[in-house]
């Protein structure tokens, strides 16, 4: 296994589901109509919705193997961001666009990258939250994939 840091892998996995949903906008209409996809927990000024929103969550170390080589889990949420007044139009276009960017990056589940082992869904949530005031014009659907990565710094 070549080195590969820490920051870059994580750096790499991220810019690659980037990718990865913005390349499904030619084939996939809901993600089509998203205005970009958006990575980390803060940007300004925000986005036009609807938009794909890609959250990392706490990465972990599973363990060492020889060599020093660390494997890694990381959970990253995959959501669909959309403003609608209606209601229930509102949510299915969100379920939508979440599922539509899942679906994007499980089609290359190494992401491309030699160092990525796997990734896997982990779960699903139609809650509204993550940092949004809460009102009903404003949804938010996002799915939990897991990236199993292994990282060798020297």
């Amino acid at each position: 296994m070549i080195a590969v840091y820490l920051e870059d892998a994580i750096e790499a996995v991220l810019c690659a589901m980037v990718t990865a949903v913005e390349s499904a906008k030619t084939t996939d209409t809901e993600l089509a109509k998203c205005s970009k996809t958006v990575r980390g927990d803060r940007i300004r000024p925000v986005p036009n919705l609807p938009v794909v929103w890609i959250v990392s969550e706490p990465a972990t170390v599973d363990g060492t193997s020889p060599g020093l080589a660390e494997r890694w889990t990381m959970p990253v949420r995959v959501a669909g961001l959309v403003a609608n007044a209606d209601v229930e139009a509102g949510s299915k276009q969100a379920v939508k666009i979440a599922c539509g960017a899942r679906r994007a990056i499980l089609a290359n589940r190494r992401l491309s990258l030699a160092y990525v082992a796997d990734v896997v869904s982990a779960g699903f949530d139609m809650a509204a939250r993550h940092g949004l005031v809460q009102n009903r014009a404003t949804h938010w659907v996002d799915v939990t994939l897991t990236v199993h990565f292994t990282v060798r710094e020297s």
